[in-house]
């Protein structure tokens, strides 16, 4: 699986300066084929498959490119794809919460196991004490 973020409809359509229908049309006709569908964003799209489906992400227009010429020697930073890092951002909140989750019902599981083991360790007890009244004395 491909460390690359993966993009709502909307956020795709952002990055590549298209459309949303667009975004939808290209899902559709299968040029986005890891495109799935989250029961809370939608649908969401691999950064890759905009790439191979020969989309451009955040590519600057020739009026931005002629409004900030490159001094010599120093080459412009390429502003980071916007879109992008928020839907990783959304992505690492979301397996933040999941792991938050999954840490929670560890402990709550660890905890009930632990008084199992407790009232079982009670028990034994009992039953030892038990054998032993019935026990002949020698």
């Amino acid at each position: 699986m491909s460390s690359r973020p993966m993009l709502t409809q909307r956020e795709a359509a952002t990055a590549c300066g298209v459309s949303r229908t667009t975004i939808r049309r290209r899902r559709e006709a299968g040029d986005l084929p890891n495109a799935v569908q989250d029961t809370a964003r939608g649908w969401l799209i691999p950064v890759d498959d905009l790439l191979a489906a020969g989309l451009r992400l955040h590519v600057p227009s020739p009026a931005d490119a002629e409004a900030s010429p490159e001094p010599e020697g120093h080459p412009v930073a390429v502003e980071p794809c916007t879109a992008a890092l928020r839907a990783e951002l959304e992505h690492l909140r979301h397996a933040h919460a999941l792991a938050l989750a999954e840490a929670q019902h560890l402990r709550e599981q660890l905890a009930v196991r632990q008084e199992q083991l407790v009232a079982r360790g009670e028990h034994i007890a009992d039953l030892r004490r038990t054998l032993a009244a019935l026990m002949p004395v020698s």
